[in-house]
């Protein structure tokens, strides 16, 4: 290799290290009786606040305890502790019904009785009334 190939790709290298150094997930809020969004060192968010922390679940009211003090903010909460809760049981709800109604489906398919025939076109040449001129 050049030697300024090998200048460029240690530049870039060394780049890449600064970058990644910089995403760290240490960081913690410091501002008494906010809240935020923290990721841990294992990848989960979780709301943080006054040093203690409350995780991010489809069915806990955990986050509660966040906002707590704030009626605005409880509101809010609440809000969405309630469509959290409504949009997972529907989300386990269609995972059970999806599979019946594919089921069903290819039950179906196979019979005779359960085909319609309202959508197929008139056949002409079952119809009386459309023939032919006569020569």
């Amino acid at each position: 290799m050049r030697e300024d190939t090998k200048l460029a790709m240690r530049r870039a290298v060394a780049a890449l290290a600064i970058c990644a150094a910089g995403c760290g997930t240490t960081y913690s809020p410091r501002e008494p009786g906010r809240v935020h969004v923290v990721m841990t060192n294992t990848g989960e968010e979780v709301l943080e606040r006054d040093g203690k922390t409350y995780p991010i679940e489809i069915f806990s009211t955990s986050v509660m305890g966040a906002v707590a003090g704030n009626p605005a903010a409880e509101d809010v909460m609440r809000t969405h502790v309630s469509r959290s809760r409504t949009a997972g049981g529907l989300g386990i709800l269609s995972a059970v019904v999806t599979p019946i109604g594919f089921l069903m489906l290819a039950a179906s398919a196979g019979d005779p009785s359960t085909t319609s025939t309202a959508a197929q076109p008139p056949n002409p040449a079952r119809n009386s009334t459309s023939r032919a001129p006569a020569r």
